[in-house]
């Protein structure tokens, strides 16, 4: 959907969103799973998914706050695989989340892990990083590194409050 997005942004001028909403449709039309095996703490999971989702701490998945975080100094990875067999049950999901409706146990499995392993027979991987899609060869690693972020900072706000940083280590100048 990214590179779709991107590509729909430089070639035909579409803002952001109304370009994400046809790539969303175009990935529905073409529908595809990756057989994976995902490792974490205690847990293998061999699976046929269409999508993983690997992000920094508990995403909020609510209407009102989707994609916010209560908190990014917990030093922990938060694992979607999403269970969905077929477009149908994709776009299902989509409309009950645009409606803060979405069901964590029906629709995918959520883990809180320090570390993930995914592997795959595939010899490269496209994944999303930051909103950029890079080119990897499994296995992929993903693992917390706490404190492992320096952040030089004022010690106060321009208006007298104190910063708040989350998980870094602040050094005030």
């Amino acid at each position: 959907m990214v590179i779709d997005r991107d590509r729909q942004l430089n070639d035909t001028g579409r803002s952001k969103w109304p370009a994400m909403l046809v790539a969303g449709w175009r990935v529905l039309r073409r529908f595809s799973r990756r057989r994976l095996s995902i490792r974490t703490e205690g847990w293998l999971k061999p699976c046929k998914t269409p999508f993983v989702f690997v992000g920094n701490n508990v995403y909020d998945l609510s209407l009102f706050n989707p994609g916010g975080r209560a908190a990014l100094d917990r030093g922990e990875l938060c694992l979607y695989v999403l269970d969905h067999r077929s477009p149908w049950g994709l776009l299902w999901m989509t409309i009950r989340a645009a409606l803060g409706r979405l069901d964590q146990d029906r629709d995918f499995q959520k883990r809180s892990v320090c570390q993930v392993e995914i592997h795959s027979l595939a010899p490269l991987l496209r994944v999303s990083v930051d909103g950029e899609v890079i080119t990897l060869r499994p296995p992929l690693l993903y693992r917390t590194m706490p404190k492992a972020l320096s952040v030089f900072a004022p010690a106060t706000a321009p208006d007298g409050e104190r910063q708040a940083v989350g998980a870094v280590t602040v050094k005030a100048y």
